[in-house]
């Protein structure tokens, strides 16, 4: 329906989802947004998310992806962007009943080209009244069925079999009245009754719940699965009050923080990780977090460029958010704008976790904001406060005056002087300082004993660490990823053996420095990148034990090549990185700039890192003997950059090659002029369910492979081959949705065939000039 009104001469569609909370009209949208017809068919699409302040500004920053502050050069901002683009813009947890605002926003988006949609939920029908045009009435989201509603329930009450009986399907009848037609309150009672293991259990469950009905909605329902969580669960699910609704929670970050206020429980044999995990996974499956998915790009630009590892992230959804902040009442305050300043100011409280995003607004506004705002909840206190959550700090703050701080995040990217992040905080437990720009750190911070989680991530100037870390015994996470100015690391790093994470480590020259060797005594786990590896020799290397670490699922190589080349040179990266062999189940390998002439035998034997999913080559300009690409069975992202040896991906034909691969990058290759090295065999190599293929810089390579699930190909080189081959050929017709091409030399400029779908993303850029 969406595709056949956007298809005609209307120059804006606004389409209203209504329907109370927790019918599904968030997921309905996102089965729209995510369909692969509507994607070929808009230009531009994007999500933004609303709920109780329709902010103009705001809403056109989203739209054009910046943080620009002036607002009406924001508006005009998003008219050139949208302008002649068809688009499909979301608008979800509409509540605002402002006409004017609706309107100003209508104006701009009334920029785009001709067949544009805007989808908006709510549960308002008065504000679908004012939003809708283009379409006679909103679209009501009805309520699911009594047959869907008790498959949602015994799906999840019963994850193995169903048992039947009558009286269980009695109810199971008054469970699905209970549920109002809900698909979130059938999900929240089946999980409730999953570890229910009487009959009477179920009874007495069912006693305790009420009806639902238009004034109370399904909140009842939450509110008794809530009541039904053990009393650690609910401590952790009730702080997640602190953020925003519709915020993305770093999954990894949330269990940091439930570790620094005690929520977790202690197990024997256990870690408070594991344990916190547990918990997650549980609350997860009780629909307590929901939109659970895995992401390079939270937290920092840089993240995607620089991190190996995916970080996971969820959300709450609205209702639930409503429970958690009905348990903690004014424990919490949450800044989010100016709105809810005025609201705080207006009715006095006094949190113990404040959390703060003034996003957008000027760098003016935002310290008067962040000082006026402080000043009144935090003044008569300051012994009070166990959390601060800045997401954008703009503000000296002397945090030596919360004494009972337990959490400090100070996201960031102004410059902060030393003198006032320091302080005698012997209660704190997490410390963020990610993405600001000092050079050092204060010395004194390793004095903090009870810090067990140290965010440094993107302090791109910071150039050493603390001395005497080697004294913080209970420091068990340290993010240092981003950080690519660090010389070296504090001596004695080895010593703190309760380290379980360490993302960065860099092996300095100076007797001042940690060695690599002293890894060895460390349990670490998921994410580490070792650099300085020039600075490193084969007896340090077996030090680390690293085939010990099993717990370690992403790792990187990197050497900081200066100078000539060598055969002493040569012959030490051979030793080094023989002998920093991994354990085979290691999932993400890069290895950067190594001037050995061949891999050892733990990256070319087929029997090793079977479990690998990403390799990346960088830089390995003396290599001649490569591994077997397509012997990685699990493989699927393999980025190659500056392998001036290699010729070919294959050496000669095997079956099913490359089952898993779903990108693949090529950058400056030089040498590379075959997909397989045996002649004859190129045309059969196929990979199956490649979807993405990337190809800068490979002046010999002249065919591109069979790919017949690819969607996206982007092609910079010098001479028009690979672009003129993909018009040549309807083959990459079918399923490709965007096509980027950068020809340095336009003597042969591609021309694009009569077949090309215009719906398609096409992008040409001549680069000879």
């Amino acid at each position: 329906m969406l595709l056949d009104q956007t298809s005609s001469d209307m120059d804006l569609m606004v389409l209203p989802i209504v329907g109370p909370g927790g019918m599904g009209k968030t997921t309905f949208v996102q089965l729209i947004y995510n369909d692969p017809a509507i994607r070929k068919h808009f230009e531009l699409q994007r999500w933004c998310c609303v709920s109780d302040d329709f902010d103009v500004h705001t809403i056109a920053s989203n739209i054009c992806e910046s943080s620009e502050k002036d607002r009406e050069k924001t508006l005009r901002d998003l008219q050139d962007i949208i302008s002649g683009k068809r688009y499909l813009i979301v608008l979800d947890d509409v509540w605002n009943r402002d006409a004017d605002k609706w309107g100003k926003l209508k104006t701009c988006l009334r920029q785009g080209g001709k067949g544009s949609a805007v989808l908006t939920t709510t549960r308002d029908s008065k504000v679908a009244e004012i939003m809708v045009t283009g379409v006679d009435e909103a679209h009501s989201i009805e309520k699911l069925s009594e047959v869907h509603l008790r498959e949602i329930v015994q799906s999840r009450a019963f994850s193995l079999q169903n048992p039947n009986s009558d009286e269980l399907d009695c109810i199971f009848g008054r469970i699905v009245d209970r549920c109002a037609g809900s698909p979130l309150a059938a999900k929240a009672f089946g999980s409730m009754l999953s570890n229910k293991t009487s009959m009477n259990e179920w009874k007495y469950t069912l006693s305790k719940s009420s009806i639902c009905n238009e004034t109370s909605g399904i909140l009842p329902i939450l509110k008794l699965s809530f009541d039904d969580l053990p009393s650690h669960m609910k401590q952790c699910f009730a702080f997640c009050a602190l953020f925003p609704k519709d915020y993305e929670i770093n999954v990894d970050l949330l269990i940091n923080l439930w570790m620094a206020h005690d929520f977790i429980p202690a197990q024997d044999g256990d870690q408070p990780e594991t344990v916190g995990a547990q918990i997650f996974n549980e609350l997860t499956w009780r629909s307590f977090f929901q939109d659970v998915k895995q992401t390079f790009s939270h937290g920092h630009p840089l993240s995607e460029s620089l991190s190996l590892r995916k970080r996971t992230i969820c959300k709450i959804h609205d209702l639930m958010h409503d429970i958690a902040l009905s348990v903690m009442g004014k424990e919490c305050a949450t800044i989010v704008g100016k709105p809810t300043v005025n609201k705080l100011l207006q009715n006095p409280t006094t949190p113990r976790h404040v959390f703060m995003s003034v996003y957008g607004a000027s760098v003016v506004f935002k310290k008067r904001l962040i000082i006026s705002s402080l000043d009144h909840l935090l003044k008569k206190q300051t012994a009070m406060l166990q959390t601060l959550f800045f997401t954008d700090y703009y503000h000296r703050l002397d945090i030596s005056q919360y004494t009972s701080l337990r959490a400090l995040h100070l996201l960031g990217t102004a410059y902060t002087e030393q003198k006032h992040l320091t302080g005698q905080i012997q209660h704190l437990r997490y410390l963020n300082l990610s993405g600001h720009r000092f050079a050092q750190l204060p010395e004194d911070i390793s004095i903090m004993y009870n810090l067990q989680t140290l965010d440094l991530s993107y302090c791109i100037n910071l150039r050493q660490l603390p001395m005497d870390m080697k004294y913080m015994a209970s420091l068990r996470h340290l993010y240092t990823h981003g950080c690519k100015s660090l010389t070296c690391m504090p001596p004695g790093i080895g010593q703190i053996t309760s380290l379980q994470t360490l993302t960065y480590f860099v092996a300095g020259a100076s007797s001042d420095c940690s060695t690599i060797g002293e890894l060895g005594n460390l349990n670490l786990g998921g994410e580490l990148e070792l650099s300085g590896l020039e600075n490193v020799t084969e007896t340090f290397a077996k030090r680390v034990r690293i085939e010990q670490k099993e717990k370690i699922t992403h790792l990187s190589l990197n050497w900081d090549f200066k100078g000539e080349e060598g055969s002493v040179q040569m012959d030490c990266h051979m030793k080094v990185l023989h002998a920093l062999n991994p354990h085979d189940c290691l999932q993400t390998l890069r290895i950067v700039n190594y001037r050995g002439t061949t891999f050892p035998s733990w990256v070319t034997d087929i029997r090793k890192l079977q479990h690998l999913t990403e390799l990346h080559l960088h830089g390995c300009m003396l290599c001649e003997e490569f591994p077997q690409f397509y012997h990685f069975k699990a493989l699927e992202v393999l980025y190659l950059e500056k392998l001036d040896k290699l010729r070919s991906l294959c050496s000669d034909m095997v079956s099913a090659p490359f089952p898993a691969l779903k990108q693949l990058r090529l950058k400056d290759l030089k040498s590379m002029e075959r997909w397989v090295a045996t002649e004859g065999k190129e045309d059969q190599l196929t990979f199956p369910v490649l979807v993405e293929i990337n190809i800068e810089n490979c002046p010999k390579l002249s065919s591109l492979p069979e790919a017949p699930k690819i969607k996206v190909i982007r092609l910079d080189e010098g001479k028009a081959m690979l672009s003129l081959g993909i018009f040549k050929s309807t083959r990459y017709m079918t399923s490709l949705s965007s096509l980027e091409l950068s020809v340095h030399d336009n003597e042969t400029p591609p021309q694009i065939d009569s077949s090309w779908d215009s719906s398609q993303k096409l992008r040409l850029e001549d680069s000879s000039q």
